[in-house]
């Protein structure tokens, strides 16, 4: 339920913040309730994929994108993630959740995460992503579009060329 609460507070924040560049870091502040948390005393693994959700939410408010995708009805959707769990994020203690988009492709947005309090890094994650119209993906061009910047993709870096090798890897070896 308190997820609920979360994401409306993001996307008023969103709704009111100035848009910035594509590449701008977000950066939203949380703390961790106890109904967050699991039996082991600290953030329950699937409270980060949630968080991480709030994180790619809020970005997409502050560029001024939310509407433009409904009006298209497009369907946004995770394809991938990876996620390294560094240290545990006990109940009531504060954090920080940082989102930016890295590059892209033809078809997918890779957005990277880290979950922080202080100069302490709690986790990062990488996150692909993609937007749907009736069944077919849109272009990463047209969705960046809708920020109002003409841009091309930076270069892929390493560490999502090796995030995408192992997504192939996978869908090979398990698929």
């Amino acid at each position: 339920m308190n997820l609920y609460f979360r994401m409306l507070r993001i996307l008023v924040c969103g709704f009111f913040s100035k848009a910035s560049s594509v590449f701008a870091v977000t950066t939203l502040r949380f703390r961790a309730w106890p109904l967050d948390c699991d039996f082991n005393l600290h953030l329950t693994n699937s409270r980060y994929l949630s968080f991480m959700d709030l994180g790619r939410t809020f970005y997409v408010a502050k560029h001024k994108m939310i509407r433009k995708i409904l009006k298209n009805k497009w369907l946004t959707v995770v394809a991938a993630s990876e996620i390294t769990f560094i240290r545990p994020i006990k109940p009531l203690q504060k954090f920080t959740l940082t989102t930016e988009l890295i590059t892209w492709d033809e078809k997918y947005q890779y957005f990277y995460h880290r979950f922080c309090k202080g100069k302490n890094i709690y986790a990062t994650a990488l996150v692909k992503t993609a937007a749907y119209s009736k069944g077919k993906a849109v272009a990463s061009e047209k969705i960046v579009a809708l920020t109002g910047q003409t841009l091309a993709a930076p270069p892929i870096p390493e560490s999502i060329q090796l995030f995408k090798q192992l997504s192939m890897t996978k869908r090979r070896v398990h698929g």
